[in-house]
């Protein structure tokens, strides 16, 4: 008993799972066909999921090696900056404000501020008024510009 399973075209899909439940039915209703269908298709996500995870982990592995090898902002960075310009590495699209900065690394109002506009100073970030509140954000090339840097 052979089940072949290629996800690759909806429409193969489809066919292939009719076809399982066919061989089920014409079968003693032997739900082998099936299971085992179901159990490649299982496998094809779990692989799909590992590629995704490897994927993810050298584009973390990256962004961190950048900003280590990046001596200009390294030195100019403190360490609650270059660990935002990590996360904004790897969430390009992650938004910030004073009160997040201020609470996620335990300083006072003045110093999350003051951290958001140097990085804002030194061309990292964007800023935009949002209410009473700034909203900080990477600028868009932060990569590159990082990479300029080295």
């Amino acid at each position: 008993m052979r089940v072949c399973v290629d996800l690759s075209n909806p429409e193969k899909g489809r066919a292939q799972y009719a076809r399982s439940y066919l061989y089920t039915e014409s079968d003693d209703n032997d739900t082998t066909y099936f299971l085992l269908y179901q159990l490649k298709v299982i496998l094809l996500a779990i692989e799909d999921l590992h590629h995704f995870l490897a994927r993810k982990a050298k584009e973390i592995h990256d962004a961190e090696e950048l900003v280590r090898r990046t001596s200009a902002v390294r030195a100019a960075l403190n360490p609650r900056q270059l660990a935002l310009i990590n996360h904004a590495l790897k969430t390009p699209d992650a938004r910030y404000t004073v009160q997040s900065h201020r609470k996620s690394h335990g300083v006072s109002y003045e110093t999350a501020r003051s951290d958001l506009q140097d990085l804002v100073s030194e061309q990292l970030l964007v800023h935009r008024r949002s209410g009473h509140a700034f909203v900080f954000s990477p600028v868009e090339n932060l990569r590159r510009k990082l990479k300029a840097d080295m």
